[in-house]
């Protein structure tokens, strides 16, 4: 590691960037660009901030240095050496990904220091880990084995080691005995598979998670959590007795003391118990209600990453709108209000069909405070809507570097704006039979070459009903005539009518005659 920070050793840092490098796509961020990285970033928190700041870093030259800063200062306050270490090598190498930066530029070497300190901080807290899980087991306590497994995990994930923290959520399953426990286990397993982009495995435990929500107790949970938190080897909790104390018991017993006499102190004593009940029912409802949209998130999430647009379009859509507002912090480890606005509009603009675009998406009211965080989503989404078809292009160009250095966009960006530029030139052709290509071209603000590639390719995959005339620049839609269609139709189910009749008729006369014999029945044939 000590590599990395040393300059005599700069040849092998070097071959090691170039590794980091690979297949790395050098976005510029222009001072004059509408994307501004320290306000997109600031929407996030925990390891998904650090993960999409070493993203900026790794794909856009000009934020390397100030991205790969943030992450470093951000690191220093995880174990995760190993990280820090990539963090490091990211932030000592040139724009250009390959050339080290002069020495006194580099990480300072007392990060060194401070890097083999968290390694050994490392080593003892997963020795420890590992004893008292042995301890455990040993010992046969179904609960605090479950406690183990779990804090290993967590512990695991912090240090960066994500396959093995996912190992560990992964082995509290057999030991979960109520549905708190279950959800508490998706939840490590989804967030960790998250970070690892293994979204079939997120898509499978949402739905474990979301099959046990209607028993679930999120004020046990929360006990649960508080109960076993700040100790790694915290003893299972006693459950309450049956017949203990419950809340209001102490001002029924008052009442009956008093002979059932209603004073003003003891009203004053119902009324405070009635008032914290409703408290606890309107946290319960909360909490079910955050842990709703984090798995809707999550889901949604491993749709778009499967390549299942108009599922993940659909999903967006249904995130509850608490999650754009005082929810927003539940959320804020996986995405932000922004991303669920500009993944659920870019989704459903390349799979909705027009009229399912303006009742699922436009008119959607549920869906629009999720827009307020993303203005140009909103401008997007209503350009397209008003077949301003060369706006909601501008639009994509200007935000162009916004959608590649978004993490979980950028992979499936060509594939997106690719369908939805076919979308657009569907509905552009569909009023017309025939329609001149410069006038697409000026509509589209493309040049009529790059409008007759989109074309040619949209007729070869089939998507278009169409044929351009090359003599005249005219692209001839292929019309049909609904009337003809429908006589033809007509003509044809009436045909099969009395096909069928002559048929029953047929049969009906060779019965009459004898001419078919039934077979016996079984006991008659034995």
């Amino acid at each position: 590691m000590a590599h990395l920070l040393a300059p005599e050793a700069a040849a092998s840092a070097s071959s090691s960037s170039r590794s980091f490098a690979a297949g790395r796509a050098n976005i510029i961020v222009r001072d004059d660009d509408t994307f501004d990285w320290e306000s997109y970033i600031a929407a996030y928190t925990g390891r998904t901030r650090i993960s999409r700041l070493l993203f900026l870093a790794l794909h856009s030259p000009s934020l390397r240095l100030p991205c790969a800063n943030a992450a470093l200062a951000l690191l220093r306050q995880t174990p995760d050496a190993h990280l820090y270490s990539s963090a490091a090598l990211v932030r000592n190498t040139l724009p250009d990904g390959v050339a080290l930066r002069p020495a006194a530029e580099r990480v300072p070497p007392e990060d060194r220091a401070w890097m083999a300190e968290a390694e050994q901080e490392q080593r003892r807290t997963t020795e420890k880990l590992e004893m008292e899980l042995r301890g455990y087991q040993n010992n046969m306590i179904k609960e605090s084995i479950r406690i183990g497994h779990r804090d290993l995990g967590n512990w695991l994930r912090d240090c960066g080691q994500l396959s093995d923290a996912l190992k560990c959520y992964t082995r509290t399953r057999e030991f979960c005995s109520t549905s708190e426990h279950v959800v508490e286990m998706c939840l490590g397993v989804i967030e960790v598979s998250l970070e690892l982009h293994n979204f079939s495995n997120v898509s499978t435990f949402v739905s474990k998670a979301e099959g046990v929500l209607e028993s679930y107790n999120p004020s046990a949970a929360a006990a649960s959590a508080s109960k076993h938190s700040g100790s790694f080897s915290s003893a299972t909790g006693v459950p309450s007795a049956r017949g203990g104390p419950t809340p209001g018991g102490d001002v029924i017993g008052a009442l009956f003391r008093a002979g059932g006499s209603v004073g003003n102190e003891a009203s004053e004593s119902v009324a405070s118990s009635n008032a914290e009940s409703l408290r606890k029912k309107a946290a319960q409802s909360k909490g079910l209600r955050d842990l709703t949209a984090k798995l809707a998130a999550a889901g949604a999430v491993a749709q778009l990453g499967m390549g299942n647009y108009e599922r993940a379009a659909r999903a967006f859509l249904a995130i509850d709108p608490s999650a754009a507002g005082a929810g927003a912090e539940q959320i804020a480890h996986i995405l932000s209000p922004a991303d669920i606005a500009l993944y659920g509009v870019f989704c459903a603009l390349a799979t909705f069909p027009r009229s399912t675009l303006k009742s699922e998406v436009v008119e959607r009211a549920s869906f629009r405070p999720f827009l307020e965080h993303a203005p140009h989503v909103r401008q997007l989404l209503e350009a397209f809507a008003a077949c301003d078809y060369k706006r909601a292009l501008d639009l994509l160009d200007v935000w162009k570097s916004r959608h590649q250095l978004d993490v979980y966009l950028a992979p499936h960006l060509g594939h997106l704006t690719d369908a939805l530029q076919q979308r657009a030139l569907q509905q552009f052709c569909a009023p017309f039979e025939s329609v001149a290509v410069e006038r697409m071209a000026a509509a589209f603000g493309w040049d009529s070459e790059h409008t007759l590639e989109k074309l040619v390719a949209l007729i070869q995959a089939g998507k278009l009903e169409a044929r351009i005339d090359w003599s005249r620049m005219v692209l001839e839609t292929k019309r049909v005539d609904e009337r003809t269609a429908l006589f033809e139709n007509a003509i044809e189910v009436g045909q099969k009518r009395v096909r069928a009749a002559k048929a029953l008729l047929l049969r009906m006369e060779l019965v009459e005659n004898g001419l078919i014999v039934k077979a016996p029945l079984a006991s008659e044939a034995s």
